[in-house]
């Protein structure tokens, strides 16, 4: 059996990027290293582990895809801070959620 890390609901993360916690300098980073952090931890994972379903979940190619899939939205997001905007525009959401399961049903 495989340890994996129990993850946090996506819409069950709070955020807050009030201006006294000043982290946006850090997201912005974090995000712009995620590249090169992901392709570094891969090295070190056996290929024949890409594609284990933990308990039937996703593997870590489908968290990949998943990422590279969100990439625009967490841009999108980005320009939605910058603009001061409260929430993300709930349609962006929704359309890439269908086209993401669109790809995974033709796959």
């Amino acid at each position: 059996m495989h340890n994996f890390m129990k993850q946090v609901n996506w819409f069950d993360r709070k955020f807050d990027f009030s201006v006294t916690q000043n982290i946006m300098p850090s997201v912005i980073e974090r995000l712009e290293g995620s590249p090169i952090r992901l392709r570094e931890k891969m090295r070190r994972i056996d290929p024949s582990l890409y594609t284990v379903k933990p308990e039937g979940k996703w593997s870590i190619l489908a968290h990949i895809g998943h990422l590279a899939d969100l990439e625009p939205l967490w841009q999108g997001r980005l320009d939605d801070i910058l603009n001061e905007q409260k929430e993300l525009d709930q349609l962006t959401l929704i359309i890439k959620k269908q086209q993401r399961l669109i790809t995974i049903v033709n796959r």
